[in-house]
């Protein structure tokens, strides 16, 4: 558990770490070696090369989560108000003794749902002028187009790992260099394919480039669409030894591992903190050649305005604002009977097929974080979760949080840097 005295420990601790780690650059490779670069199997190409500080993150992953400073993060983990100023002046500095980082946005070969051969991308940060303590594998949660890592890389789920690890984060399918498609919405079983060969790209582009190997081992982090993804993700290494990957410990937030939870608690309350299943609905149509009868399922200005609305070309707080938080006012009364909808029991089918079962111990500690006012994924995703995997005998931690889905978000991130940093 986390105390205050030790919260400010780390900060002295990591101040002195940071200092010394200017001074004694440790090497994982003999300079006079001669060099033999790899064959690309995976990857496919750069798009470009950028540096980043935590300084420059930190001040963009506020603003973008509507924040004005430090000290309203520590007071949203309940840090009392007499430590919050020191603690804010310690963190401020560690922040500022940070190391540099490369930013890498990739392309990789991977394949998409329907098994087509595509070009996906993704973003690599990889810290300048050291060893990097281990690997981070990214699933990122739900963005608009315009919003993936390729595009804007001052990306929220980064965040913790920008202290010395070596950050991966695909783009995922719809996103990026596939940005033609639609969105992929809870395809877990292609989203993991999809980071398996992503990391297998970088693992590629580092040796050639920096000419060191990756870690063997990695640290999973997921929230929200990413939350599942993550699962599938160690799911697929588990069950797939030959990728030679091996997963530290497994971080998963707000995630709809059971996408049939979600379309039957927002259909029974006829609410959701934000308009997601319109996209998951056009995406599955797609995907699954479901052919659909929109008319049937979308009224009012959803259905004369899906097609641009809904394929990815808005955020989530974006198509919200144009459609509410009522069910009622852009599903058609027959598709919200549900039982009487062909439709309806079509899109059922598909989410039983895309459930995450528990059913496998993935061999190492899984950390699992929901919101008990989650109006977007019903926290009973994350409780029947918890209970497949204790069950498995699984090492499984879960920490529930008195917030909302995007709160949560924020909580989950800062959980996960201070777990980083061992305080």
């Amino acid at each position: 558990m986390y105390t205050f005295s030790k919260l400010k420990s780390f900060a002295r601790a990591a101040m002195l770490a940071l200092l010394l780690v200017n001074v004694f650059q440790a090497c994982d490779r003999d300079e006079s070696a001669p060099f033999e670069p790899v064959e690309y199997e995976k990857f496919s190409g750069l798009l470009f090369s950028k540096t980043l500080n935590l300084e420059e993150l930190s001040t963009e992953v506020l603003r973008q989560f509507g924040m004005q400073s430090i000290e309203e993060v520590l007071r949203l983990q309940g840090i009392p108000e007499s430590e919050i100023k020191s603690l804010a002046s310690k963190i401020r500095l560690y922040i500022k003794l940070s190391g540099e980082y490369d930013v890498h946005g990739i392309t990789y070969h991977t394949v998409s749902s329907t098994g087509e051969a595509v070009v996906a991308s993704g973003v690599l940060f990889y810290p300048k002028s050291r060893n990097p303590k281990g690997v981070i594998e990214i699933v990122p949660w739900i963005k608009s187009k315009s919003e993936c890592g390729t595009v804007n890389y001052h990306m929220p789920e980064a965040l913790p790992g920008i202290n010395g690890y070596v950050c991966i984060v695909p783009d995922q399918i719809g996103y990026g260099s596939t940005a033609e498609r639609p969105i992929d919405y809870l395809n877990y079983e292609n989203a993991a394919v999809v980071c398996a060969d992503m990391r297998q790209a970088a693992g590629e582009f580092v040796y050639n480039y920096y000419r060191r190997k990756l870690d063997t081992g990695s640290f999973l982090f997921g929230y929200s669409l990413g939350g599942g993804g993550a699962l599938s993700l160690a799911k697929y290494y588990h069950r797939h030894p030959e990728r030679g990957v091996k997963v530290k410990e497994l971080f998963i937030g707000g995630g709809a591992y059971d996408p049939l939870s979600i379309m039957e608690s927002q259909f029974a309350s006829c609410y959701s903190e934000q308009a997601v299943l319109p996209n998951v609905i056009c995406s599955w149509n797609h995907y699954e050649d479901l052919q659909l009868d929109f008319s049937k399922i979308f009224k009012g200005k959803l259905h004369s305005n899906y097609a641009e609305w809904c394929y990815g070309q808005y955020s989530l707080d974006e198509l919200t604002e144009r459609l509410g938080t009522n069910l009622r006012d852009y599903f058609t009364d027959a598709f919200l009977k549900k039982e009487d909808s062909p439709e309806f029991q079509l899109l059922l089918e598909v989410c039983r097929k895309r459930k995450i079962s528990g059913d496998w111990n993935p061999g190492c500690k899984v950390h699992i974080f929901h919101g008990e006012d989650d109006g977007l994924v019903p926290i009973v995703c994350s409780d029947r979760m918890y209970d497949e995997l204790r069950g498995m005998g699984v090492d499984v931690i879960y920490k529930k949080y008195d917030a909302d889905h995007m709160e949560s978000a924020k909580l989950m991130i800062v959980d996960f840097w201070r777990y980083l940093n061992n305080f």
